[in-house]
């Protein structure tokens, strides 16, 4: 563990305009978010801490379809030496998931926050010391300012200390355009800061001429999302440091449940869904399901996140699936209008209805939802986990009269949450 050599309240605010293609389809975005909270950092070993609360609205216009929303998140940021490695653990108390991601620039070489007030010579001429003392909450002090002083790789630095997740993807060289201006009142007794403000122009220029950097910030969502061709301008970026502290104390470390979380994901995503005893993992956003094989049935399609079964007809089935929370409104209406379209080309005269709360399963009471139509019934229900939710999409075929809670609770009792004590 370390220990501390600054501490501070940080209050940031941004916004941000980016344009993209995602699936070849034109998206653009205005988008404001604001973050506060506290940081502390040590140097010996090197380590930050922080504690943030994020806001982030959007107006995102996606091929011709405008929508607003707006998200918010608490994080807290730990991060940890490992060997020669230095390991970023991040937890989201939207999504409750730990994720751990190493930084490429060595421990060794993150030291410049102690250039925070550093500028180079050849721009000297942009500082200037205020005539006049201020009183900062009572305390007087010195008023040191830059004005547009080009980012170095000192700034570099401390942009890829204040994110981590960035560092070793920005090229100082690209960054001509991008300038910072800053305030420092500065105790005049002990001659540290006590307040620093930052102000960035044509910081749009940083995710411009690093196209690496999104990688950063994306990570695997660009690949899977087919975004490319990305565009940013950003208006306005301001950052406050205030309550600045600089006496010692230990900085915050990894909390225990953290490893055991990276381990489990780690072990998740090395998991073969077919687990050998009849029995089939199923995962998602971090959550994972063990599904035993339901009587009278055979496992007909296994995937990572979704396991079909059928009876020897090959018409009765049930499906188990791992939905992401961000997509469940899509995939319960994509059962709906799939399963009612095939009823109505039959022929069928289709019925349907929701019964609330009404299946008990091992994960809690869930709302029965049906399709009914031409002595074909379809079930399914969906049962929350962190990240994710179960769903559970039963085809009944015996021509009886919609009975959810039977059918659906018959079906959610051969599943079981899949815990790291089953696989680690």
């Amino acid at each position: 563990t370390g220990r501390t050599f600054m501490g501070g309240d940080i209050d940031m605010n941004m916004d941000l305009s980016y344009a993209m293609d995602i699936m070849e389809a034109p998206v653009s975005a205005d988008m404001s978010m604001q973050a506060n909270g506290r940081s502390l950092s040590s140097y010996d070993p090197f380590g930050v801490y922080s504690d943030m609360n994020m806001q982030m609205d959007f107006r995102l216009d996606m091929d011709g379809e405008v929508q607003e929303m707006s998200m918010g998140d608490q994080i807290q940021t730990y991060t940890a030496q490992e060997d020669d490695t230095l390991a970023l653990y991040t937890y989201s108390n939207t999504s409750s998931q730990w994720s751990r991601i190493e930084m490429e620039q060595p421990a060794s070489n993150v030291n410049a926050l102690s250039d925070l007030m550093t500028v180079p010579e050849d721009q000297q001429e942009n500082i200037s010391l205020e005539d006049e003392p201020f009183s900062l909450n009572g305390v007087n002090t010195y008023v040191l300012k830059m004005d547009r002083i080009s980012i170095g790789q000192e700034s570099v630095a401390i942009l890829e200390t204040m994110f981590p997740q960035i560092a070793g993807s920005i090229s100082s060289d690209s960054l001509g355009d991008v300038t910072m201006s800053a305030t420092f009142y500065i105790d005049q007794e002990t001659f540290l800061p006590l307040q620093m403000e930052y102000s960035f122009d044509n910081f749009g220029e940083l995710f411009n001429q690093n196209p690496d950097l999104w990688e950063g910030v994306l990570g695997s969502a660009m690949d899977e999302t087919g975004t490319a061709n990305i565009t940013v301008d950003v208006p306005s970026y301001r950052l406050t440091m205030t309550n600045l502290t600089f006496e010692q104390e230990e900085l915050p470390v990894v909390p225990e449940e953290a490893y055991e979380s990276i381990a489990f994901q780690e072990a998740l995503a090395e998991l073969d869904p077919d687990l050998g005893d009849g029995t089939y993992a199923i995962q998602s956003s971090g959550s994972a399901v063990r599904v035993s094989t339901p009587d009278g049935m055979t496992a007909v399609n296994v995937s990572a996140d979704t396991v079909t079964f059928a009876d020897d007809s090959g018409l009765n089935t049930i499906t188990y699936a791992m939905v992401p929370s961000v997509d469940l409104e899509l995939y319960t209406d994509s059962i709906s209008s799939m399963y009612t379209g095939a009823l109505e080309m039959l022929g069928a005269e289709v019925r349907s209805g929701q019964d609330s709360q009404n299946v008990s399963t091992p994960f809690g009471p869930v709302d029965g939802y049906w399709i009914s139509g031409g002595g074909a019934n379809v079930y399914y229900g969906f049962a929350p986990f962190e990240g994710a939710y179960l769903a559970v999409i039963c085809n009944d075929f015996s021509g009886t009269e919609p009975d959810s809670a039977a059918a659906l609770g018959e079906a959610f009792g051969y599943a079981a949450e899949l815990t790291p004590a089953d696989i680690l």
